[in-house]
């Protein structure tokens, strides 16, 4: 099949490639799960641990990419775990959970 798909074409010098089962799942994982990268990085190197990124707050209960992962959002003290939200569609993904609701926590007074 991928012979079939690249036939007659050519690869240009520093190209990516990607193939078609990326191409076809990607979209659908990243609807349920898009592990983010910095944490996980920042974990694994022992310069945080899990504590550092939880609980996961965002600054609206609109559970977006700007109200929780953005760089915006973090100067509002959001936050994010293991899962992010995407930053090309603005969604985060079904397994994306929040510690509490925006609101609430807005009405104690601690954001």
């Amino acid at each position: 099949m991928t012979e079939a798909m690249v036939s007659g074409r050519t690869a240009e010098k520093g190209e990516k490639w990607e193939g078609p089962v990326s191409v076809i799942v990607k979209p659908l994982v990243n609807k349920l799960i898009i592990p983010s990268k910095t944490v996980l990085n920042a974990v694994a190197e022992g310069e945080s641990t899990c504590s550092d990124f939880y609980p996961v707050y965002c600054t609206s209960d609109d559970y977006t990419y700007d109200s929780c992962a953005s760089k915006a959002a973090k100067a509002l003290n959001a936050t994010v775990g293991l899962i992010t939200c995407d930053k090309g569609s603005g969604d985060c993904p079904a397994f994306f959970q929040v510690s509490e609701r925006t609101s609430e926590i807005a009405k104690r007074g601690r954001i």
